[in-house]
């Protein structure tokens, strides 16, 4: 803990570095066409210093007010399909992510788009970290073999207390079956955390902060959609279906390829 509020500190104390991590962050999503909705303040370099950091200033409807957002005449689901996106590409396939997605951080502009401030906390996932979690979803998910799912917990080295293979395996069974027999749009993540929770007192499981940090970012994405698309049916959105098939395609194939290796 301690050494994590290090390394936050010193780059939150250099703007220089939290304006690099902006626009990382920014070009990553911007590949997509899911990211046409999500963009950052301009940074200007030439009066950007490791204690100032200048931007454009920027007019816009905090993301929470979702009266005077309808009022402009903006999309609720589009806003939180950005928001979506920007958890799920940043943090599972790039291993970058907003790491403070609270409504004074998130404003909706002229153009309809979301507007990300302060990148002092930027959640970081290393790729090994990455690989496992893609791997996890694509046992738990697609395969369905829970046992697997159980090894590669394991492998993140976050398990304290050990039982044997095939409790584990009906545990997280008991866990991962619901999610994979409802649409998104009628789960809660407040519901998960809990049941995750009660799993991880179980075994003793020790999570990484990076992925405690975002599991509080789909907290935070939760209540906006809650707020601006309260009706909305995630998993019957072409879009995004179509994106998530698209990286279970992918996540898929590296577990072909390593299986060829």
């Amino acid at each position: 803990m301690v050494a994590d509020f290090a390394d936050n500190l010193a780059e939150e104390l250099d703007f220089r570095l939290e304006a690099q991590s902006m626009e990382a962050w920014v070009s990553h999503l911007h590949a997509s066409p899911l990211g046409k909705n999500i963009r950052v303040p301009q940074v200007h370099w030439d009066f950007t210093t490791e204690r100032v950091l200048t931007m454009e200033r920027v007019h816009g409807i905090r993301i929470d007010n979702a009266a005077a957002i309808r009022k402009a005449g903006f999309d609720g689901v589009e806003l939180v399909k950005a928001l979506l996106f920007s958890v799920f590409e940043g943090g599972l396939r790039h291993g970058l992510f907003h790491g403070d997605l609270h409504a004074g951080n998130l404003y909706v502009d002229e153009a309809g788009r979301i507007v990300f401030f302060d990148f002092g906390i930027m959640g970081r996932i290393d790729p090994r970290t990455r690989w496992l979690l893609r791997e996890l979803v694509y046992a738990l998910l697609v395969k369905k073999d829970h046992a697997a799912a159980g090894k590669i917990v394991v492998l993140m080295g976050a398990v304290g207390t050990m039982k044997p293979e095939t409790q584990a395996a009906k545990d997280l069974e008991r866990f991962a079956t619901p999610l994979t027999m409802q649409s998104l749009g009628d789960m809660s993540y407040a519901d998960i955390g809990r049941q995750l929770s009660a799993l991880a007192d179980a075994y003793d499981v020790k999570l990484p902060r990076e992925l405690v940090l975002i599991g509080k970012q789909f907290l935070y994405v939760e209540r906006y959609m809650k707020l601006l698309a309260p009706r909305w049916q995630m998993m019957s959105d072409p879009q995004l279906t179509g994106y998530f098939a698209n990286f279970m395609v992918e996540v898929s194939r590296e577990h072909q390829s390593d299986i060829e290796v």
